[in-house]
Protein backbone atom coordinates (compact mmCIF):
# COMPACT_ATOMS: atom_id res chain seq x y z
CA UNK A 1 0.00 0.00 0.00
CA UNK A 2 1.59 3.77 -0.44
CA UNK A 3 0.61 6.14 2.00
CA UNK A 4 -1.38 9.35 0.42
CA UNK A 5 -1.84 11.32 3.31
CA UNK A 6 -3.39 12.04 7.17
CA UNK A 7 -6.71 13.48 8.16
CA UNK A 8 -8.55 14.14 11.18
CA UNK A 9 -11.88 13.11 12.04
CA UNK A 10 -13.99 13.13 15.23
CA UNK A 11 -12.19 10.82 17.00
CA UNK A 12 -8.92 11.14 15.97
CA UNK A 13 -6.18 10.62 13.04
CA UNK A 14 -6.11 8.34 10.39
CA UNK A 15 -3.44 7.56 7.97
CA UNK A 16 -5.22 7.25 4.50
CA UNK A 17 -3.49 4.58 1.77
CA UNK A 18 -4.00 3.64 -1.44
CA UNK A 19 -4.77 -0.01 -1.11
CA UNK A 20 -5.29 -0.66 -4.81
CA UNK A 21 -3.89 1.50 -7.49
CA UNK A 22 -2.94 1.30 -11.24
CA UNK A 23 -0.09 2.21 -13.08
CA UNK A 24 -1.04 4.32 -15.59
CA UNK A 25 2.19 4.87 -17.50
CA UNK A 26 4.93 6.46 -17.75
CA UNK A 27 4.99 10.33 -17.70
CA UNK A 28 7.56 12.80 -19.30
CA UNK A 29 12.00 12.58 -20.43
CA UNK A 30 12.68 10.43 -17.37
CA UNK A 31 10.00 7.83 -16.97
CA UNK A 32 8.23 8.65 -14.20
CA UNK A 33 5.61 6.18 -12.57
CA UNK A 34 2.15 7.67 -12.25
CA UNK A 35 -0.60 5.77 -10.74
CA UNK A 36 -4.74 6.13 -10.39
CA UNK A 37 -5.26 5.69 -6.50
CA UNK A 38 -8.78 2.76 -7.51
CA UNK A 39 -9.44 2.32 -3.35
CA UNK A 40 -8.54 3.72 -0.57
CA UNK A 41 -8.79 2.35 2.97
CA UNK A 42 -8.51 4.87 6.01
CA UNK A 43 -6.53 3.02 9.35
CA UNK A 44 -6.09 5.18 12.87
CA UNK A 45 -3.08 6.58 14.03
CA UNK A 46 -4.05 5.25 17.33
CA UNK A 47 -6.51 3.66 19.10
CA UNK A 48 -8.90 6.11 19.36
CA UNK A 49 -10.35 7.67 22.43
CA UNK A 50 -13.94 6.54 24.02
CA UNK A 51 -16.62 7.59 22.32
CA UNK A 52 -20.40 7.66 22.58
CA UNK A 53 -22.86 5.86 20.24
CA UNK A 54 -23.43 9.21 18.24
CA UNK A 55 -19.87 9.98 17.92
CA UNK A 56 -18.78 6.07 17.25
CA UNK A 57 -21.76 5.93 14.68
CA UNK A 58 -20.66 9.57 12.64
CA UNK A 59 -16.88 8.35 12.66
CA UNK A 60 -18.06 5.04 10.79
CA UNK A 61 -20.11 7.08 8.06
CA UNK A 62 -17.15 10.08 7.38
CA UNK A 63 -14.89 6.67 7.33
CA UNK A 64 -17.26 5.42 4.51
CA UNK A 65 -17.39 8.23 2.45
CA UNK A 66 -13.86 9.52 2.60
CA UNK A 67 -13.24 6.06 1.58
CA UNK A 68 -15.91 5.86 -1.07
CA UNK A 69 -15.22 9.19 -2.33
CA UNK A 70 -11.60 8.86 -2.74
CA UNK A 71 -11.89 5.35 -4.47
CA UNK A 72 -13.71 7.41 -7.44
CA UNK A 73 -10.65 7.08 -9.81
CA UNK A 74 -10.24 10.83 -9.91
CA UNK A 75 -6.84 10.68 -7.62
CA UNK A 76 -3.21 10.33 -8.78
CA UNK A 77 -0.10 10.18 -7.38
CA UNK A 78 3.77 9.51 -8.03
CA UNK A 79 6.12 7.85 -5.84
CA UNK A 80 8.93 9.04 -8.23
CA UNK A 81 8.62 12.98 -8.87
CA UNK A 82 6.24 15.90 -8.17
CA UNK A 83 2.93 15.44 -10.33
CA UNK A 84 1.49 19.23 -9.11
CA UNK A 85 3.65 20.75 -11.08
CA UNK A 86 4.79 21.15 -15.01
CA UNK A 87 8.35 19.54 -15.95
CA UNK A 88 9.28 23.26 -16.95
CA UNK A 89 8.07 25.00 -13.41
CA UNK A 90 10.49 22.00 -11.78
CA UNK A 91 13.11 22.81 -13.70
CA UNK A 92 12.92 26.71 -13.54
CA UNK A 93 13.07 26.01 -9.62
CA UNK A 94 15.02 23.39 -7.95
CA UNK A 95 13.22 23.62 -4.68
CA UNK A 96 11.64 20.43 -3.89
CA UNK A 97 9.31 22.13 -1.49
CA UNK A 98 7.54 24.35 -4.29
CA UNK A 99 4.70 21.91 -4.83
CA UNK A 100 1.38 23.53 -6.30
CA UNK A 101 -1.49 22.82 -2.75
CA UNK A 102 -3.99 23.46 -5.30
CA UNK A 103 -3.67 19.21 -6.60
CA UNK A 104 -2.97 17.97 -2.70
CA UNK A 105 -6.15 17.12 -1.47
CA UNK A 106 -5.25 17.08 2.41
CA UNK A 107 -2.47 20.42 2.86
CA UNK A 108 -4.14 21.99 5.12
CA UNK A 109 -3.30 19.13 7.69
CA UNK A 110 -0.15 18.11 6.16
CA UNK A 111 1.07 21.43 6.00
CA UNK A 112 2.91 21.54 9.45
CA UNK A 113 5.09 17.94 8.30
CA UNK A 114 6.58 20.22 5.40
CA UNK A 115 7.38 23.25 7.59
CA UNK A 116 8.86 20.84 10.18
CA UNK A 117 11.12 19.83 7.96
Amino acid sequence: PHTTGIIKLVRGYYVVYAAEVTLIGPLGPNSVRVFRIDRVALEPVHRARAARGAERKQERRLVKEIERHMSNGSFYFSPDADITRSLRAQALDKDENQFNRDFMWNYDIAQACFLER
